[in-house]
C-alpha cells in the first residue's frame, strides 16, 4: 500500500474513534457475559457508560467482585458528579494510589463519610481512618446511598425480608425504604445486609432506584420509571415529563434546575446547598436537607423553613402598582419638537419627499431621492419660508428652555439654549455633517430596506432644571433612499475628487496653501469654513489657449472665464459616462430656481473677494443645462464696472513654492437675516480654495 493509502487510512481510522463516546468505549468490558443475569449486564454497562462505575483496568469488570470501602466511595463520588476536595490530613490512613485518594478528598468534603474512629478509656476520639481497602457490607452500601439521595427512613414495612433483624438498627429504616422503592429486592425474602456488596450489585442497586439522570450541565432529562428517582447532579438542567408523586433529587453539583415542563405534583429532596428551582408546578413539595442552605423554589426560599421544605402554592394574583409617570422632562422636549416636526412636513405637503420618525430620544430623517428628483421644485419657496418659521416656533414652543448639545469629535458642544442658537457652535455641527459629503453619499451601502444611512448624529438634551432624571440622550440618523440614490453616488463618486470641506484659521489657510493680498481682508472669525475645488483637467481644457498658460489666464476676467465655460458643451468636458448625471444635477438645480431666489433673499449681503453682488437673483437662461446654470451664475457676478465679474483671475491667487501655484482663495461674505423665521442674524466668511492644474 503507498504511504498516501496508510495515512488516509489512519486519517480515516481517528476520525471514526472520535465519533466514539469514550464512555461507550469504557463499557466495553470482557466479562459481562459473566454477571448473574441480563439485568445486572445491563446496570453495568449503563452505569460505566455514565462513567459512574469502572473497570479493574484491564478490560474487565469482575462482576461478582467483593467492593472495598474505597470503591464504594469511588461510585458515590462519580455519581454526585463531585468535584470539590477536601484535606485529608486528619486521617491516619490516607490513601496513596492517586484515584483513592481524589475519590475519598471528594466524599468527605461533601460531608458523607466522616471516617471511623478510635477511641481512648474515655472515650475520647484519638485518631481517624477511613478504612479505604476494608470490607464493604451490603447494608452499608445502602445506608450510604439512601442517605446520600435523601431517602427518608421508614418503621414500617408491609413486606419485611426474613432476615431483617441481622441488620444494624440503624440500617433496617433505610433498607426498608429502598425496599418500598423496589430498589433493593433481595432473593428467597432474605437481604442478606452483613454478606458483601459485590460489584455488579453496586450496579444493579443504582439501576433500581435511578430513573432519569442529568450530569451534565445544560442537560434535559425525562422523568423515568414509577417509583425510581430523577436525580439531577449538574448545574442548569431541565426536567421534564409526568411526575406524579415522583420522586426528584437534586444533589452533587446541581445548582439550578427548571421544572416548567413537569406536570402532576413531584416530590423534590435537595440534598445540597445553593440550588434555585424554577417553574416547579403547583403542589410540588420541596425539601432541603438540614445542611443544605440558599434553597430557593419559584422564588421561595426553602432553606429559610423551619422544617427545610414548603409546598409550592397559587401564584398570587399580580400586583398592580398605581402607575406613576416620571415625565422625562428632556425627552419630553425632545419627542414634543420632534412631533411638532413631523405634523409641519405634513401641513406643508412635504411628508413624502422628507420623512421624519422615530421617538425617545432615537429619530430618523430619510430624503426619498426619487421623489426630489422626480418634482420640479423639490421643496418650493413659499415652502422653504414656512418650514423655517414653523421649526423655529415648534422650538419655542415644545422645546422651550432646553439644551440641546451635538457631539462634534469627542466634544459636546450646546447648538441651542434658551431660545437661542449658539452660531458658532452650529457651524461646526453643520460643517461636521457635511464633512467629507461625497465621499460619504458615495461609500453608502443599503441596509435590508434598500434604505442608505448617510450620517449618524449623537447629542444631549437637558431640560430647564438640569436634574440627571431630566438628561436625555438623542440621536438622528440621516438617510437616503430610492432608485435614484445610485445616480447620486455615481455623481458624488466623482466629485468627491473634486470638492473638499474643513474648517481652517487664516494663518492654517496661508500655511497650507499660500499667502496672497486677498487674505489681508479675511477677518473677524477664529475659523473659517474652507472649501477646496480641484479644478478638473477636463474643464480646464474648455480655457483652450488659457490652460497652459497661467499669466495669460490670471489676465482674463472672471466674467470671462465664465462665458467661455459656459459656451462649453458638457458631454465634452465631462465624457459620456459621467455628462447624464451632471445633465440631472444642473437641471435639478435649474428647476429650483424660485427656491435658490428666496434663500438669496434672506442674504442682505453677499460680497465675493471684498465686492458685493449688485444682483442676487439667479436666473438660468439658455439652452442646455450646462449653459443656464453658467448663465445665472453669470449674471450675478455682473460685467461692468465694480463687479466681480470685470475683476482679474489673478486678484485671487496666492504662492507658496512648496504646493506650486495654481492656488486661488475666494473669501465669500455673507450676512443673513433669518431672525423673522429662525431668530437669528449671522455673517459668515467662506473661503474657497481653487486649485487650477496648469499643463494638465
Amino acid at each position: 500500500m503507498k504511504k498516501k493509502g496508510i495515512l488516509a487510512l489512519v486519517l480515516s481510522l481517528c476520525m471514526v474513534l472520535a465519533l466514539v463516546p469514550v464512555a461507550a468505549l469504557a463499557a466495553e468490558f470482557t466479562d459481562i457475559d459473566e454477571a448473574t443475569n441480563a439485568s445486572y449486564a445491563d446496570a453495568i454497562e449503563r452505569w460505566a457508560d455514565e462513567g459512574v462505575i469502572t473497570g479493574d483496568g484491564n478490560d474487565a469488570f469482575n462482576p461478582q467482585g467483593k467492593m472495598s470501602r474505597i470503591e464504594g466511595f469511588a461510585i458515590i463520588a462519580n455519581l454526585l458528579n463531585l468535584v470539590k476536595e477536601d484535606d485529608l490530613s486528619a486521617f491516619d490512613d490516607i490513601p496513596t494510589v492517586e484515584w483513592e485518594r481524589a475519590a475519598a478528598a471528594k466524599v468527605v468534603a461533601a460531608g458523607i463519610v466522616t471516617g471511623i474512629p478510635t477511641l481512648d478509656e474515655n472515650g475520647e476520639t484519638v485518631s481517624l481512618s477511613l478504612a479505604p481497602h476494608g470490607e464493604l457490607t451490603r447494608e452499608q452500601m445502602f445506608v450510604t446511598i439512601a442517605k446520600t439521595l435523601g431517602v427518608n427512613p421508614v418503621e414500617e414495612d408491609a413486606e419485611d425480608f426474613d432476615d431483617i433483624g441481622d441488620a444494624a438498627d440503624y440500617a433496617a429504616p433505610y433498607i426498608k425504604a429502598l425496599h418500598k422503592m423496589g430498589a433493593v429486592k433481595g432473593s428467597n425474602n432474605e437481604v442478606n445486609p452483613l454478606g458483601l456488596m459485590t460489584r455488579e450489585g453496586a450496579a444493579l442497586l443504582l439501576d433500581n432506584l435511578i430513573g432519569g439522570y442529568a450530569n451534565e450541565t445544560g442537560d434535559t432529562v425525562e422523568i423515568g420509571e414509577d417509583g425510581k428517582i430523577t436525580l439531577v447532579v449538574a448545574d442548569n438542567v431541565t426536567v421534564t415529563g409526568d411526575a406524579n408523586d415522583m420522586p426528584i433529587v437534586v444533589s452533587g453539583e446541581a445548582g439550578t434546575v427548571d421544572m416548567k415542563g413537569v406536570t402532576g405534583t413531584p416530590t423534590v429532596n435537595v440534598t445540597v446547598s445553593d440550588v434555585a428551582i424554577s417553574g416547579a408546578p403547583v403542589g410540588t413539595e420541596i425539601t432541603a436537607s438540614e445542611t443544605a442552605e440558599n434553597v430557593t423554589a419559584n422564588g421561595i426560599d426553602v432553606s429559610a423553613d423551619p422544617d427545610k421544605d414548603v409546598v409550592v402554592p397559587e401564584p398570587a394574583p399580580p400586583y398592580n402598582p398605581p402607575v406613576v409617570v416620571d415625565t422625562n422632562k428632556a425627552e419630553e422636549a425632545a419627542d414634543d419638537t420632534w412631533t411638532a416636526l413631523k405634523g409641519i412636513l405634513t401641513d406643508l405637503g412635504l411628508q413624502d419627499l422628507i420623512i421624519a420618525d422615530g421617538s425617545n430620544g432615537t429619530y430618523t430623517l430619510t430624503l426619498d431621492a426619487d421623489k426630489i428628483s422626480a418634482s420640479e421644485e423639490a421643496v418650493g419657496s413659499e415652502k422653504l419660508e414656512g418650514l423655517m418659521t414653523e421649526v423655529k416656533k415648534a422650538l419655542d414652543e415644545k422645546f422651550g428652555e432646553a439644551t440641546l448639545k451635538i457631539k462634534v469629535g469627542e466634544e459636546e458642544l450646546e447648538v441651542y439654549a434658551e431660545k437661542q442658537f449658539n452660531n458658532t457652535n452650529l457651524k461646526a455641527a453643520l460643517v461636521d455633517v457635511a464633512n467629507g459629503f461625497f465621499v460619504k453619499l458615495s461609500e453608502m451601502t443599503p441596509d435590508d430596506n434598500d434604505v442608505y444611512t448617510y450620517k449618524e448624529l449623537e447629542g444631549t438634551v437637558t431640560a430647564p432644571d438640569g436634574s440627571a432624571t431630566d438628561t436625555k440622550p438623542v440621536s438622528l440618523t440621516i438617510q437616503l433612499k430610492g432608485d435614484d440614490v445610485e445616480k447620486v453616488q455615481a455623481l458624488a463618486g466623482k466629485l468627491a475628487t473634486y470638492l473638499s470641506m474643513k474648517q481652517m484659521t487664516v494663518d492654517e489657510i496661508k500655511e497650507t496653501y499660500g499667502t496672497g493680498d486677498i487674505l489681508e481682508n479675511v477677518t473677524g472669525e477664529d475659523k473659517y469654513i474652507v472649501i477646496g475645488v480641484e479644478m478638473p483637467p477636463s474643464l480646464l481644457n474648455a480655457l483652450k489657449e488659457h490652460k497652459n498658460d497661467k499669466d495669460a489666464f490670471e489676465k482674463v476676467t472672471v466674467g470671462a472665464a465664465l462665458n467661455v465655460l459656459g459656451s462649453a458643451d458638457n458631454s465634452s468636458i465631462f465624457g459620456e459616462d459621467d455628462a447624464p448625471n451632471i445633465k440631472s444635477l444642473l437641471g435639478t438645480i435649474n428647476s429650483n430656481s424660485a427656491l435658490i431666489n428666496k434663500v438669496l433673499s434672506k442674504m442682505t449681503s453677499i460680497k465675493v473677494g471684498g465686492i458685493e453682488l449688485t444682483s442676487k437673483e439667479f436666473n438660468p437662461t439658455g439652452q442646455s443645462e450646462w449653459q443656464k446654470f453658467f448663465a445665472g451664475v453669470t449674471a450675478m457676478f455682473g460685467s461692468g464696472k465694480n463687479t466681480i465679474g470685470n475683476t482679474n483671475i489673478g486678484s485671487y491667487a496666492l504662492t507658496k513654492e512648496e504646493v506650486g501655484s495654481g492656488y486661488y482663495a475666494v473669501p465669500v461674505t455673507v450676512t443673513i437675516d433669518l431672525q423673522a423665521s429662525m431668530g437669528f442674524n449671522a455673517t459668515e466668511t467662506i473661503v474657497v480654495i481653487l486649485h487650477i492644474p496648469f499643463g494638465g
